[in-house]
């Protein structure tokens, strides 16, 4: 796996900072595939972290630090919240995570930081993949530890002794969504299943060991939110961590409609087999100060 494969689903959000000017290298006005536009400058994922994308961080977390580094193994999911919820769900333990049947299905078994770590990682690739398709740098495939691309190095010039460049100077900021934004992106889907009556919201009311579903997951792949079908995925599937500690939102397989109608924000402690996260981002200007 490559990059790439990661690419396809990055996302762009400016909610709070002014749009930068518009210029030759107007790299950040760009919006990427597979998100949603909320308003002029606020964008968020289109579907839930799946599987393939955790897969290509654990990827790449083991080619730079080691497999048996204290990175890579911080980054592996809890596979053990399958039978934690319930025995008859066991058998997804072994198979849930990396078998390509499961690829894009949404990742479960992070806690909120692995999320936060995970944004953090997902900015500094799409500003590298950014700098590398713009020439600024050229790919690497030898970094390590002691040498790889990070944000912080870039502006710095710790990144190969390379002074930034200064028509590059804005970076995607790629972390959690609030409890504000999350119901800035609600309100959309309300506004697209109103153009889509026919539409409903997708939430499991059934335990996942009853007869109908015990040849399958209780979570189901994840879906574009703007499918006629189905525009509302942000309320089913699973929950999703949010920026401020231990909320998620949404609804999850484990909830029933009721709950997430009336308490769709919830506390949640550690990872289950029910969570999982999407992102906002959001270009920012590099200020040293703040570094």
């Amino acid at each position: 796996m490559r990059n790439p494969i990661l690419l396809i689903m990055l996302v762009l959000s400016l909610s709070s900072v002014a749009a930068p000017p518009k210029g030759k290298h107007a790299y950040w006005q760009k919006t990427p595939p597979g998100v949603i536009r909320i308003s002029e400058n606020y964008f968020y994922d289109e579907t839930e972290v799946a599987n393939v994308h955790w897969l290509e961080y654990l990827y790449w977390t083991k080619r730079i630090f080691g497999e048996n580094s204290k990175e890579y193994m911080a980054a592996l999911p809890d596979q053990k919240v399958w039978e934690r919820e319930d025995s008859c769900l066991h058998g997804y333990r072994d198979v849930y995570l990396k078998p390509p049947t499961y690829y894009y299905y949404p990742l479960v078994g992070i806690t909120q930081q692995q999320a936060e770590a995970f944004a953090r990682w997902r900015s500094d690739r799409v500003m590298e993949r950014t700098l590398i398709l713009h020439q600024v740098i050229e790919e690497d495939s030898t970094q390590n530890r002691d040498k790889h691309f990070t944000i912080d190095k870039y502006f710095t010039g710790q990144y190969k002794g390379k002074k930034p460049d200064t028509a590059f100077m804005y970076y995607p900021q790629y972390r959690l969504p609030t409890v504000q934004e999350w119901q800035q992106m609600a309100a959309h889907l309300d506004s697209l299943r109103k153009k889509n009556p026919r539409s409903s919201r997708q939430i499991l009311d059934v335990h996942p060991c009853d007869k109908a579903n015990k040849n399958n997951p209780p979570t189901r792949p994840a879906e574009h939110m703007e499918n006629a079908k189905n525009p509302d995925d942000i309320y089913g599937n699973v929950r999703e961590w949010l920026a401020e500690k231990d909320l998620t939102a949404g609804g999850g397989w484990r909830d029933s409609a009721e709950l997430v109608r009336q308490h769709p924000i919830i506390e949640t402690k550690g990872s289950n087999a029910w969570t999982g996260f999407r992102c906002v981002c959001e270009w920012k200007r590099w200020d040293a100060s703040q570094h």
